[in-house]
């Protein structure tokens, strides 16, 4: 048994100490004996408030407060981090107590099921005429009439590729846009004179040569059933000077040789029941086709601004929201003259197409926009039920060295 220990001149306590008192350190049996004391021992001048603590005390006593209160929070966040794991642990267990793998997706077996697709095949800026000396170009590149039919067989060379690889799918019908620029031209421009290989006219002979040999060659793929042509202008098939309305000269819309070729195309294939030819008379022209409504132009009467390497993006999108809104709806726009493949978004669902050219540069490009691209045209894959299915570029490089040959000779 321990005795409380206060023991002091005016009173001696022997009662004893409880033992729940003494589990917790205390040595008095009450409260009242431990503040009695505490009471003699300042009216005695023992306790230690009566004198000013030195600097170590402070330092120390300061100290030992940090290293409690540091010990205070590590212990609770040994706690916490303890709690959670075991939350995490206790998730984790009921999630995998119930998880069941999931079905593998019945896909379909192969069957003798042939797919009904349409293409669309988009043809511009050929420029048949134009000659770019392979020494204007530092040896980079060429073109020449000659380099221009090479590069209409390698477009029907990708065709035909695309065409046979595409298993399980069947081409009946055949859209074919020819979005102007055929020919070159030879007065848009006094430096022009320079820079064609054909006057103007043959370059209309030769043009009308080509497509048709493109067209006619296209036809012959089996199950062809249908195909249907468009024609519209461009800046360079003006047979005037000056731009006039949408760049297709300073008369009529209709004054220009792409409206001659077109004319002439009509009367090559006027005995083939599957070809239909629309010569149009407007700047621009509508079609639907492959379950879409779809316009196209040449591209002439954007004007250039708020774009990025020569190409004007914004002014690109603001003209085919004007299409939508003068044509109460659009689901693909077609453009040429830029000489730059791109594709890009209209609205929700719709599409901007821009086609590539046959050159891949000229002077004029290559001195003003440092630019050499790969000849190239778009083909378009339609389903009637989902839209446009496929992007398929229709490479047409002849001669055009790969980047970076230049410093071989350098």
């Amino acid at each position: 048994m321990t005795v409380c220990a206060r023991n002091t001149t005016n009173y001696n306590c022997s009662e004893p100490v409880p033992k729940e008192r003494l589990r917790r350190g205390a040595k008095y049996c009450n409260d009242s004996c431990r503040k009695e004391v505490a009471r003699d021992r300042y009216r005695e001048g023992v306790s230690k408030t009566l004198r000013e603590p030195t600097v170590e005390e402070r330092v120390e006593k300061e100290g030992e407060r940090l290293r409690q209160n540091e010990l205070k929070r590590t212990l609770t966040q040994l706690g916490r981090s303890a709690a959670k794991r075991d939350q995490y642990v206790d998730a984790i267990r009921s999630e995998l107590a119930a998880f069941k793998p999931s079905e593998v997706f019945p896909l379909p077996t192969p069957r003798d099921i042939v797919t009904e697709v349409d293409w669309a095949i988009c043809l511009s800026d050929w420029h048949v005429g134009q000659y770019t000396a392979i020494e204007t170009t530092n040896d980079m590149y060429e073109q020449t009439v000659a380099v221009t039919r090479l590069q209409v067989d390698k477009l029907l060379a990708a065709l035909t590729g695309i065409f046979h690889e595409a298993q399980g799918k069947r081409v009946r019908r055949l859209w074919v846009m020819i979005l102007g620029d055929i020919v070159e031209g030879d007065s848009m421009r006094p430096a022009q004179l320079r820079e064609i290989e054909i006057p103007v006219v043959k370059q209309t002979v030769e043009g009308a040569d080509l497509l048709a040999y493109f067209l006619r060659s296209v036809s012959q793929l089996p199950g062809i059933e249908e195909v249907l042509v468009d024609c519209v202008g461009g800046n360079h098939d003006r047979v005037t000077t000056k731009p006039g309305n949408a760049g297709l000269g300073e008369t009529d819309y209709v004054d220009t040789y792409a409206y001659l070729i077109a004319e002439m195309l009509k009367r090559r294939f006027e005995d083939d029941p599957r070809f239909d030819i629309t010569n149009h008379e407007t700047n621009f022209g509508v079609r639907k086709f492959g379950g879409l409504r779809h316009v196209f132009e040449h591209g002439s009467s954007i004007r250039s601004g708020g774009g990025y390497g020569g190409i004007p993006f914004y002014p690109i999108v603001n003209a085919a929201r004007q299409y939508e809104s003068m044509l109460g709806g659009v689901d693909i726009c077609w453009f040429g003259h830029l000489h730059t493949p791109y594709s890009l978004p209209l609205g929700q669902r719709g599409r901007i197409m821009g086609n590539g050219s046959l050159p891949a540069t000229s002077r004029f490009v290559q001195s003003r926009y440092k630019t050499i691209r790969r000849p190239e045209q778009w083909l378009v894959e339609f389903h009637r039920n989902t839209g446009v299915t496929k992007f398929e570029p229709l490479y047409a490089d002849v001669g055009l060295q790969a980047p970076g040959e230049v410093w071989k000779n350098a």
